[in-house]
């Protein structure tokens, strides 16, 4: 006979649901679907043709390229579906406020890796059409992907020497044979260097010049396609998605393809994982919109859609690139960074647009032998007193009645009697003061200013 389930424990079993997934984010998981899908039926090109051999010397090169991206774009949609089916399930299964729910952190935290290496690959792959588009010939397609072939087969020959101490001549062969094809290529279209943009420097004379062949890679790292690219990059969105350095691109996206063996994130959440999902599905609707421009096919429907949308001020990406990346703060402004009260000394700006500024913590640093640091603006939490209007936060009643300190009575009444200057200087010193009372946390003055 079944136990009577009483009103208590009803209510202890019901399970959680955090943050549910909305309209809006079911609406993103299958419009990245949809938006590959419709492409597809655009590109003329079958599976069996896709797959038939020698694909590197075809016509339309260009289209299968953009095919096999499309593939990539595809995994990723289809893979959306399955991050949502895990999140749905575990949030019914899950326990509130539970500290030691680790399972609940490596579920997460497997999303989360999964997430970044979809979007590495897809930044591979925003670059690589970025950098089409300004050499959009149909030469090059073929160049390049006789050229992924090439560097595949090279990787055959050394592994097969280097490990079974084999000089397999049929792979040799091979090799030779798609040297000559890219040489015949080049030369038939009377190519330069910077045509080539994709290949090492060093290799380009083998096809160029026709320099004897080396057993070498081909391909030209991604940092360096990604720095020709960040200067050629004139569409806002694609440089919000990319981020401001190679760090932010790719190289903390690669972090999580080598052995793992660190202490997890404890703050991996569902937050996380929503915003590592929204960037994959930004990559997948820029890298679209990309293949539309480099195969000239007319955006319709959907598609349509999504360019108004990208050019609508629901995605203000010049703003949410700037305020994060570029920061603009004058020297003397009183800053938050690292949770430590911090002065502006000095702005720099780098050759991709993005500022840094030289700044010295006030009366402690979070490494006592460093007091004056340089740090990227996105670091920088918050401003907490702009020195050319000091005199402005006079007027900021809130600011004065949640903190309580008697130093702030005595600047009100004397604030119409003393310049902008010295307002700075004792406002100044009263944070410090504050900050040292209560022992290193006066950074949560800043929930105060508004």
């Amino acid at each position: 006979m079944s136990k009577k389930t009483t009103k208590d424990d009803t209510n202890q079993k019901k399970p959680y649901k955090d943050e549910p997934w909305n309209e809006g984010e079911k609406f993103f998981i299958e419009s990245a679907t949809r938006e590959a899908f419709q492409l597809r039926t655009k590109i003329k090109m079958s599976e069996a043709f896709f797959h038939q051999g020698a694909w590197y010397s075809k016509q339309d090169a260009r289209g299968h390229f953009a095919y096999g991206v499309l593939d990539e774009v595809l995994r990723v949609a289809l893979t959306m579906h399955r991050w949502k089916e895990v999140i749905d399930w575990w949030e019914i299964q899950r326990k509130k406020d539970d500290p030691n729910d680790w399972i609940e952190r490596l579920l997460y935290e497997s999303i989360n890796f999964e997430q970044k290496l979809w979007c590495r690959k897809l930044s591979e792959h925003l670059v690589s059409i970025i950098l089409f588009s300004k050499h959009n010939k149909q030469s090059l397609y073929r160049i390049w992907l006789a050229s992924r072939s090439l560097e595949k087969t090279i990787s055959r020959y050394l592994d097969l020497k280097e490990y079974d101490n084999c000089k397999n001549q049929n792979v040799l062969y091979q090799i030779k044979h798609l040297v000559n094809d890219i040489r015949y290529e080049v030369k038939k279209e009377k190519l330069v260097a910077d045509d080539l943009f994709f290949m090492k420097e060093e290799m380009k004379p083998i096809f160029l010049e026709w320099k004897k062949e080396e057993m070498k890679p081909i391909f030209s790292s991604y940092e360096k396609l990604l720095k020709i690219s960040l200067g050629s990059i004139t569409d806002p969105t694609d440089r919000l998605i990319l981020g401001p350095s190679y760090e932010h691109s790719y190289w903390r996206l690669s972090e999580v393809v080598h052995a793992n063996d660190w202490v997890g994130d404890p703050e991996i959440s569902l937050g996380h994982i929503k915003a590592e999902f929204y960037l994959a599905w930004m990559y997948c609707s820029r890298i679209i919109m990309w293949l539309y421009e480099i195969l000239w096919i007319e955006k319709t429907g959907w598609s349509k859609q999504l360019e108004s949308m990208f050019k609508s001020d629901k995605i203000d990406a010049p703003i949410l690139y700037k305020n994060t990346h570029q920061k603009e703060f004058e020297n003397g402004d009183l800053i938050f960074c690292q949770n430590v009260f911090a002065e502006i000394l000095e702005k720099k700006v780098s050759k991709y647009g993005n500022t840094s500024y030289k700044i010295q913590f006030l009366w402690r640093a979070p490494i006592p032998e460093i007091p004056i640091e340089e740090v990227p603006s996105r670091s920088i939490q918050a401003c907490i007193l702009k020195k050319s209007w000091a005199k402005n936060y006079l007027e900021k009643d809130i600011l004065w009645e949640n903190i309580s300190n008697p130093a702030f009575d005595e600047l009100s009444k004397i604030k119409d009697e003393i310049d902008n200057s010295t307002t700075y200087e004792m406002i100044k010193s009263i944070f410090i003061d504050i900050d040292r009372a209560l022992k290193g946390q006066g950074w949560l003055i800043r929930i105060y200013i508004k």
